[in-house]
């Protein structure tokens, strides 16, 4: 039976539960397949949040020394315990250091498959950033992997990229690039549902009630979920519900903070004020809820404006969860999201008058979408 490890770095942490549901995904299906498999990550978080999911495959943890010895300590650990196989999911500035803390082993690269969900910023990446938001979200757009890698040499990543088995990306458009660098790159499809969650199941069952009372009546129901950041339009999906005459609409904002990330409980606090002077066409939950795929199911559209793509991991997972569902999605195209959404889902374009005409024609032929 052929042996896999999975490496993920902050395993259902916060911050990074998205691409950990990947790594969930990713398990299960080389289970399926006879894979003997077993996550591994730095933090305690992954068997703490295990009782959320339906999963029951080993997840072990062990203590993070810092980036260099966290790095060597996984490459260790696959290496005592004889698994055949790696995989990695990583940024392009964690592969580097991955690389740096392992040059002794550079033999065992060979027997690692990554997934890297990110490249090298350009200029165009930062355009839509407005001046005040570079102040208030500072952290959200420097200090993250996304940024570091401007500072990566393209020879070295080249250099790298050709000693792994083979290197998977979420979108078209990123294995695309980095195609330029090795032959040995694929696409590996995002697609899965959130199980995490921390929302008390009596408030969930009232939230999805309240839901099917609205969708019983004919209202049509919107949804935007995900971290409260600016970069994916929440306040331009109130902005466009609140200038839709209909009254039959409701939009959930499913928003929750993260001080760490730089969005704190101000971005909450306005989104509170928005829904209370919405005339109740607005609804903001700021818990994350755990079977999201059962309050999806009653959703007819989702509005998203992405305007930076270091603020996503190439393929927002959120986008996956929302068609597994049925979900119209109503978004604009930046990163790897034109391999997502089909092609016959009109385009969310940034101009309110453009947007507000093509989502009434949305709301009101929702059959034909």
């Amino acid at each position: 039976m052929p042996s896999t490890l999975i490496i993920v770095r902050s395993f259902f942490s916060k911050r990074v539960s998205a691409l950990s549901r990947v790594a969930v995904e990713i398990a299960s299906a080389l289970n399926k397949k006879g894979h003997s498999v077993e996550i591994l990550t730095d933090i305690n978080a992954g068997q703490k949040n295990k009782k959320h999911l339906d999963f029951h495959l080993p997840i072990k943890s062990m203590k993070n020394f810092g980036i260099l010895r966290t790095y060597r300590e996984f490459l260790k650990y696959f290496k005592i315990n004889n698994f055949q196989h790696m995989f990695l999911h990583t940024s392009l500035i964690g592969l580097i250091f991955f690389s740096i803390a392992n040059f002794r082993n550079f033999n065992q690269l060979k027997n690692i498959t990554i997934l890297i969900y990110n490249y090298k910023p350009q200029i165009n990446d930062f355009k839509q950033i407005r001046p005040k938001e570079y102040l208030l979200y500072w952290k959200r757009i420097f200090l993250r992997n996304f940024f570091y890698g401007a500072f990566v040499p393209k020879f070295i990543l080249r250099f790298l990229l050709k000693k792994f088995k083979h290197i998977y990306t979420p979108s078209e458009r990123l294995t695309g690039i980095y195609a330029n660098y090795t032959k040995n790159v694929s696409t590996l499809n995002f697609g899965i549902n959130n199980k995490l969650g921390s929302i008390k199941t009596s408030e969930e069952n009232k939230l999805l009630d309240d839901i099917k009372a609205y969708k019983k009546s004919g209202t049509t129901v919107l949804v935007h979920a995900g971290l409260a950041t600016p970069f994916r339009g929440w306040k331009y999906a109130t902005s466009l519900v609140g200038n839709i005459n209909n009254q039959n609409i409701i939009l959930y904002l499913l928003l929750y903070a993260d001080s760490d990330e730089g969005i704190s409980e101000i971005d909450i606090n306005l989104a509170k004020k928005i829904a209370k002077n919405s005339n109740n066409k607005i609804i903001l939950v700021t818990e994350p809820v755990i079977n999201i795929d059962k309050i999806l199911s009653y959703v007819d559209i989702a509005i998203y404006q992405y305007r930076y793509i270091g603020d996503i991991p190439e393929c927002p997972l959120t986008i996956n969860e929302l068609q597994n569902q049925g979900v119209i999605v109503f978004s604009n195209r930046l990163g790897g999201l034109s391999d997502m959404i089909p092609s016959e889902i009109p385009i969310l374009s940034g101009d309110m008058n453009q947007d507000l005409k093509t989502l009434c024609a949305i709301i009101n032929d929702l059959v034909s979408f």
